[in-house]
């Protein structure tokens, strides 16, 4: 039930409904939510609304970032909430972060909220066996503007992504993979394209996404035919990064995990890294270099 509203308002939660309440956070942790939000509303069959696909970031002008982590504009078609229509859903009668199932009984004007983060590390439980819908509904709801600028710039042979900015650099001898904001070596990301090379017997192109600067990753960039992605909202990265035959995703980072999902790449993880980001039954490999090898 819904506690009581002006008689005006009464039409704006005359069913239940599922809100899609966006944290304060990056591209790829927001889609998190809204995906939560989008699968319990597709097996519900109840009415989707999304907020807080944009906001507000001081940190990223605080710490000089390469990105400012601003999304106005990256999605149209996301049902946002008027004000009024706000006003009544603080006052509803409502559920945070139901499990991702369908209800044997939906109760009347009953809110269901998502708000909060999928637990770490296995960000994408639940959300395997929606793939394809979540995927549509992604392509569907980002503004064409940004679809055209995509699908405009060539695909990336390997795509890395190399996550730096608001991550803290890892202590001496720390382990990557323990925590979910740690910097990884660049050691890593240069030995695994090295090994992508060797295992294809060939000097394939590299493009490098990465919010760090140039002189950050100057030893990658150093190897031949590798290049740094040109200036891109960040969405546009996130689609063009999904579009390459190898993904070298960076620890982490949900930005890359989600331009893995979206994606039908061959997916170069972590050794650290022990969850799946798509299902075991599509067949795509996913797994570190080491194991890349033995798939082929």
């Amino acid at each position: 039930m819904i506690i009581s509203v002006g008689k005006g308002m009464e039409g704006y939660m005359s069913r239940s409904c599922v809100h899609g309440n966006l944290p304060r956070a990056g591209l790829g942790n927001k889609l998190l939510v809204w995906a939560r939000a989008l699968v319990f509303s597709h097996l519900n069959e109840l009415p989707l609304f999304v907020s807080n696909w944009a906001d507000v970031k001081i940190g990223p002008f605080l710490r000089n970032e390469k990105s400012m982590r601003q999304y106005w504009g990256y999605f149209v078609k996301t049902n946002q909430p008027s004000f009024l229509r706000r006003l009544v859903f603080t006052l509803s009668k409502s559920v945070d972060d139901p499990h991702l199932r369908r209800l044997a009984v939906i109760d009347e004007k009953l809110l269901y909220v998502f708000r909060g983060m999928p637990a770490w590390p296995d960000y994408f439980k639940d959300l395997r066996e929606f793939r394809g819908l979540i995927t549509e509904e992604f392509y569907r709801n980002v503004a064409p503007k940004y679809r055209s600028l995509e699908l405009l710039q060539e695909a990336p042979v390997i795509g890395v992504h190399v996550r730096r900015s608001d991550f803290r650099e890892s202590a001496a001898g720390e382990m990557i993979g323990n925590t979910c904001n740690q910097r990884t070596s660049l050691d890593y990301y240069i030995r695994t394209v090295e090994a992508i090379r060797y295992i294809q017997g060939a000097q394939l192109p590299v493009t490098v996404f990465t919010d760090g600067r140039e002189d950050e990753i100057a030893g990658l960039l150093s190897l031949p035919g590798v290049k740094i992605a040109a200036k891109n909202p960040d969405i546009v990265d996130l689609m063009l990064l999904s579009r390459s035959r190898y993904i070298v995703v960076s620890p982490g980072s949900t930005f890359s995990y989600w331009a893995a999902f979206v994606s039908n790449a061959s997916v170069i993880t972590h050794s650290s890294f022990r969850m799946r980001i798509r299902s075991d039954e599509e067949k795509l490999f996913e797994g570190p270099v080491e194991a890349f090898g033995r798939f082929l």
